[in-house]
Formats: structure tokens, sequence, C-alpha cells
């Protein structure tokens, strides 16, 4: 059961500082496109989260995973984001997380 404490700043938010940055890491997508975060949502006893599907390895580098793989990862390691309701959490992880340039 993830901790119902307010969690440290996340890997993933603290990334989220410098994410249009030329220096931030960021994965190679299909269509040739870059990216440095993906997000996800769902539900975990009785409240919503948002979390990464693409996450930083110790070396630095990003890996992305599938939905699945990425709410282990997430509840096992804390990198998520708490939210009252399920529509926060979605528009969070539907790029709410975004800051504006």
């Amino acid at each position: 059961m993830p901790s119902t404490k307010t969690p440290r700043l996340t890997n993933f938010e603290s990334r989220i500082t410098n994410m249009f940055s030329p220096n931030a890491p960021k994965i190679v997508n299909p269509d040739g496109t870059t990216s440095s975060h993906k997000m996800a949502w769902g539900t975990v006893d009785n409240f919503a989260i948002a979390y990464p599907t693409i996450i930083q390895l110790a070396d630095g580098t990003l890996k992305e995973l599938d939905q699945k793989a990425a709410a282990e990862y997430a509840l096992r390691t804390g990198e998520y984001k708490k939210f009252a309701n399920a529509k926060d959490a979605e528009a969070y992880a539907n790029g709410g997380y975004k800051p504006k340039q």
C-alpha cells in the first residue's frame, strides 16, 4: 500500500523543472520526436495517482516502461503524485504537469 504521507519531491517532478533544456535527458519516440516525460494515472486504495511511464535509471538515462510496469515501479519506489480524485490525476497525467513555456 502506498504511503498516505505527502511524498518528497519525486525524481520525475524534479526533472520537470528542466524538461525543456537542450541538455535534459530524452528518449526518441518511434515517430522521431523526443520525450523526457510521459505519464499515466490510476487509482490505488481509494485515492488517485499520476506516475511516470518514462523513468530515470541510476546512470541518468531514461527508460520507457509499459503502463503496468510503470505502475508497479511507481508504487515500489514512491515515484507518483497523489490526487484527491481521478479527474485531477488524469488532467495532470495528460499534460497538466508541464510548465508553461
